[in-house]
């Protein structure tokens, strides 16, 4: 067929091969540069967000470990630990009776406020021997023993026993006096004169690691940061999929809400 072409035709051809080809190369050239370049800077910007997502979460527990910290040497929480162990014994190990609600019209009005100020879930004051003398929210745990009872494997169960001679922090897990949602506590010693006489402890909201967490400011329709534990099971809930990979039904159904993929085994590793 090119045989049987006019010359001119043919040279007409030749030169669209000629202009053709270099500019399709050149276009390829540049649509790879330019991937590369969007890829890049895609990189660049996440790695700009884990810096600062990891800074803030950093920043977050470590400043709940310094609340706890200070307010076991608090002496308000000191008096109302021993106040409300007295009452608790001197009712045959009982909270809510005549005595011990006179020791929490004088000290529950601040303790309940620590929490709400604070952003806290629960706090707790806890005898040294285990017992659970006082709780703001008054949930199931308030009463029992933390030593023997059957708390005693619980999420605040350990985080009682490690903060009997330090501070301690708890990951999260589910917790049955909360509705078996997943909860996670710090506690430390709370000493009088040099003596261990209880201890006191914080239950964690999810509120302040999610408005962390779901802030999304650069990250489009599509992006997201969330933090997921060694377990691939969620520590705050995702934005995009709140109804399978919010921490509460991640724990619930682990199927569906563990982030087994191969992102976060490489990161987790």
């Amino acid at each position: 067929m090119f045989r049987n072409m006019k010359l001119g035709t043919k040279l007409m051809v030749f030169f669209l091969l000629v202009g053709i080809v270099p500019f399709a190369v050149v276009s390829i050239v540049a649509l790879v540069n330019g991937s590369s370049a969007l890829s890049s800077q895609a990189f660049s910007q996440l790695r700009a967000v884990q810096a600062i997502k990891t800074t803030q979460i950093e920043s977050f527990f470590s400043e709940r470990l310094g609340d706890v910290s200070v307010l076991s040497s608090n002496p308000t929480v000191i008096e109302a630990t021993k106040a409300f162990e007295a009452a608790f014994e001197q009712e045959g190990k009982r909270a809510g009776g005549e005595a011990w609600e006179e020791v929490d019209r004088e000290y529950g009005t601040w303790l309940t406020e620590y929490e709400k100020e604070y952003g806290y879930y629960d706090l707790f004051l806890i005898s040294e021997d285990g017992d659970v003398v006082y709780t703001v929210e008054r949930e199931s745990d308030l009463g029992e023993n933390l030593s023997t009872g059957a708390l005693h494997a619980s999420g605040l169960g350990t985080c009682f026993t490690e903060a009997r001679s330090s501070v301690a922090f708890q990951d999260f897990e589910p917790y049955a006096p909360s509705g078996d949602k997943p909860a996670s506590f710090v506690a430390a010693p709370v000493r009088d004169n040099g003596r261990v006489v209880g201890v006191v402890a914080l239950q964690i909201s999810l509120k302040r690691i999610n408005t962390i967490m779901q802030e999304r400011d650069g990250m489009g329709e599509t992006g997201e940061t969330y933090l997921i534990g060694s377990d691939k099971l969620m520590r705050s809930d995702s934005y995009l999929d709140p109804t399978n990979h919010s921490v509460e039904a991640s724990f619930a159904n682990p199927s569906k809400g563990k982030v087994n993929t191969t992102a976060s085994r490489n990161a987790l590793s």
